[in-house]
């Protein structure tokens, strides 16, 4: 019964409560940001709204109250058959009991979903059925209004991108255009709409365009033949030459894509560097084009009254330009300030002395346990004990420790290759809040992690285990959190000054097309691939020393590296499973 403004006004608003508004925050922000992109996105968001309600709504006709996790599993794994799904979750909870009094837990994988009937005095069914009605009752409304406004002949940001591209084909930038849109629904939308609009101006546009997002096959040879010169990209007899290529952000790293003068970003990112990324595609080394053309289609003006992305990436694209310095026009021309310490680096090529310990926070972790298998090189007893650590293990966090803020999970999860169906691993720290009832979660990074956990002999004793926490709703949250982080991830590998030394030298032996710092960067999502690389860039600085040049093995490695990285960036992955490696909890828990 409140307005927005009075909850927020509310210094005691209950946790769950706050929880509720950051949900409906993000969802707001999120598809007003569809809707920043094409009215064809947001009504793809509506309609996967619907279906889920309709979904939730089926089972609670039925008596029971699910999750939509729980419901999905339900439609997928069971094929409908409740009672498979309830006996299985029983069955579960029994072997998690089992496991629990035999002192190892979490090691079965869950199973089913928990019988949560319907129930009135448990749930208050009357407001929730009129949530659902409610909301239908808008999907609906906004549903009828977007399948009008997205057709082709409503859509004036369409029609005036239509004409930009007429015009900047006109000028003396070339025939060719790349663009870029944050959403593969919006490239589907324009491929569905753009043929005929263009028809006149280019009768042969079908035949000249491209379409390209994580789903699409043959990205190569479509980029190849949209950039035939600069990607060294031999025809087919088949195959003819691109002149307009429309991609996600699949594109936006790691490509040259110089052959073309014109590039239109059809809406904007959040983020001011994904946008430098996007331009760096043809604003760079090889273009024959003494200045390329940068065209961003802005968002409605009453449309960012709400969504305030200009202002967002304006202040961003400030900070930057006052801090580091651009080198390059971002939404305007004036954006370009390449400050002194940035022209002495790349005019003169000198590099700061920052840091010269390549491996930073790993050494310190990879000494200590070079020490301990040094220590116990006699007794492989003890070595073995501490490979047979069971998955799932919970310990005590150092005494020393000031950590204090709930568990601190380690996990593992697997994920498939769409494409080639290889097994990708990657292993993350995650920290569970469990002084919040709700157990809020959040990534943690690697080296803060292993400086908590890192322990004295002493904090080796054995001691009995007296955790009380509820480690199922532990694990659960950590293993959401997980899957988020792997889907989504907040932090990329950096480049340290003395990394990028030995990537200097390696730029000798690997393909001139290839942008390898970017590459490193976002392909770079396993700590143990990271620690390789580290140590192979460590070797390349000695042998250079040492030498004056590098081993044929050392080469071999990096390149096994780079490829490990750009299958990372460019494989569509499906996660198959998430396990907890290890658990840590306060002392006090």
């Amino acid at each position: 019964g409140k307005s927005i403004d009075e909850i927020n006004a509310n210094q005691n608003i209950p946790p769950n409560l706050k929880i509720q508004m950051a949900i409906h925050n993000i969802l707001q922000i999120t598809w007003l940001k569809r809707l920043e992109s094409s009215a064809y996105s947001l009504l793809k968001s509506i309609k996967n709204y619907k279906n889920r309600i309709d979904l939730i709504e089926k089972y609670l006709d039925m008596g029971f109250i699910f999750s939509l996790s729980e419901v999905e599993a339900i439609e997928n794994e069971y094929g409908e058959d409740l009672e498979k799904a309830f006996n299985d979750y029983d069955e579960y909870m029994r072997l998690l009991e089992e496991e629990a009094n035999e002192g190892n837990t979490l090691q079965t994988k869950p199973l089913g979903v928990e019988k949560r009937p319907a129930d009135e005095k448990t749930y208050n069914l009357t407001a929730l059925k009129n949530d659902l009605n409610r909301d239908k009752k808008i999907i609906g409304f906004l549903e009828k209004t977007l399948e009008e406004v997205s057709r082709s002949e409503h859509d004036p940001k369409l029609h005036n991108f239509k004409d930009a591209v007429i015009n900047y084909t006109r000028s003396n930038h070339g025939k060719k255009v790349l663009v870029f849109s944050f959403f593969a629904d919006t490239v589907e939308y324009l491929k569905d709409n753009l043929p005929k609009l263009m028809k006149d101006e280019y009768p042969d546009f079908k035949e000249k365009a491209a379409f390209i997002h994580g789903q699409s096959k043959d990205v190569e040879s479509l980029v190849g033949r949209f950039s035939p010169n600069s990607k060294k990209y031999t025809f087919k007899s088949s195959e003819t030459e691109l002149d307009f290529l429309f991609s996600t952000d699949i594109l936006s790293e790691g490509q040259n894509l110089q052959d073309a003068g014109i590039l239109i970003n059809y809406d904007l990112h959040w983020n001011p560097v994904r946008m430098i990324q996007r331009n760096g595609r043809i604003n760079r080394l090889g273009s024959t084009f003494n200045e390329v053309l940068i065209g961003n289609m802005r968002p409605n003006e009453n449309l960012d009254i709400y969504l305030k992305l200009l202002n967002r990436l304006e202040n961003k694209i400030k900070t930057i330009k006052n801090s580091v310095g651009l080198d390059q026009a971002v939404l305007n021309e004036n954006d370009v300030n390449p400050i002194n310490f940035i022209e002495r680096y790349y005019d003169r090529g000198e590099i700061p002395e920052v840091d010269d310990d390549l491996l930073a926070h790993i050494d310190e972790h990879v000494l200590a346990l070079r020490k301990f298998i040094s220590d116990y090189r006699n007794d492989p007893e003890e070595i073995t004990r501490v490979k047979n650590i069971p998955l799932g293990k919970w310990n005590y966090l150092p005494k020393a420790s000031t950590f204090k803020n709930g568990t601190l999970s380690l996990m593992k999860s697997k994920s498939e290759s769409i494409e080639s169906k290889s097994i990708i691993e990657n292993t993350l720290f995650v920290e569970v809040n469990t002084h919040d009832d709700e157990y809020i979660t959040t990534y943690i990074d690697y080296a803060k992690a292993l400086n908590i956990i890192k322990a004295n002999p002493e904090d080796n004793l054995k001691g009995s285990d007296q955790i009380k926490l509820d480690r199922l709703k532990v694990y659960n949250r950590a293993s959401a959190e997980a899957r988020r982080q792997v889907n989504n991830p907040e932090d990329y590998f950096t480049l340290k000054p003395s990394h990028e030394k030995a990537v200097i030298i390696m730029l000798d032996h690997v393909d001139d097309n290839l942008d390898v710092r970017g590459i490193l960067k976002q392909g770079i999502t396993d700590k143990r691939i990271e620690n390789k690389l580290v140590s192979n860039l460590k070797r390349i600085i000695n042998e250079t020393k040492d030498k004056g040049t590098q081993l044929p093995e050392t080469v071999k490695e990096f390149k096994l590296i780079l490829n490990q990285a750009r299958k990372n960036i460019s494989e569509e992955k499906e996660i198959k499973s998430v396990e907890g490696i290890l658990f840590y909890a306060e002392a006090s828990s």
